[in-house]
C-alpha cells in the first residue's frame, strides 16, 4: 500500500483549530479544574529531515482565549515568529496544554501540511513608451 500524497493547502490569511475541552484524548470528562492553558503550533519546512513531529524549526505559544475556537493570523504568526516564514510548503504541528492546578500536561501533536504562496510584488514601470 503506498503512501498517500499530502495536500499543501494555501495559508492566506490564518490559522484555525479548536481547542479540546473537558474531555480526554478517549472521550472522558477531565479531572474537576483541568483547563485549557495555551496552544503550541510549531512549524517545520517539508522535506527537511532534521524536523518530524514533536521537533519543529519554528514554534509559537498560543494563550487559551476562552473560547475553544481559537485563531492566529498570518501577520499575529510573523510578529510571534520574529519573521514571515518564507514561501514553501510546511507541515503545521498543534498541541495543547492543560493546567490543574500547579501541574501542566500536553496532549498529543496533531499535524497538517500547508503552503505559504509566493506573494505578487508590483513590476517595474513600464519604459520607453512613445505615441507614434
Amino acid at each position: 500500500m503506498s503512501t498517500p500524497t499530502p495536500v499543501f493547502t494555501s495559508l492566506t490569511t490564518e490559522i484555525d483549530w479548536t481547542v479540546s475541552v473537558g474531555v480526554d484524548a478517549n472521550g472522558n470528562p477531565l479531572p474537576a479544574g483541568e483547563a485549557p492553558v495555551s496552544s503550541t503550533l510549531g512549524f517545520r519546512p517539508d522535506g527537511n529531515a532534521s524536523f518530524g513531529t514533536g521537533n519543529y524549526q519554528f514554534t509559537l505559544s498560543a494563550a487559551y482565549s476562552g473560547q475553544p475556537a481559537q485563531a492566529e493570523t498570518m501577520k499575529a504568526l510573523a510578529n510571534g515568529l520574529g519573521k514571515s516564514l518564507p514561501p514553501g510548503n510546511y507541515w503545521l504541528g498543534v498541541k495543547q496544554t492543560d493546567q490543574l492546578g500547579t501541574q501542566t500536561i500536553d496532549s498529543a501533536w496533531v499535524e497538517i501540511p500547508f503552503s505559504i504562496p509566493p506573494q505578487p510584488v508590483a513590476p517595474a514601470s513600464p519604459t520607453a513608451v512613445s505615441v507614434k
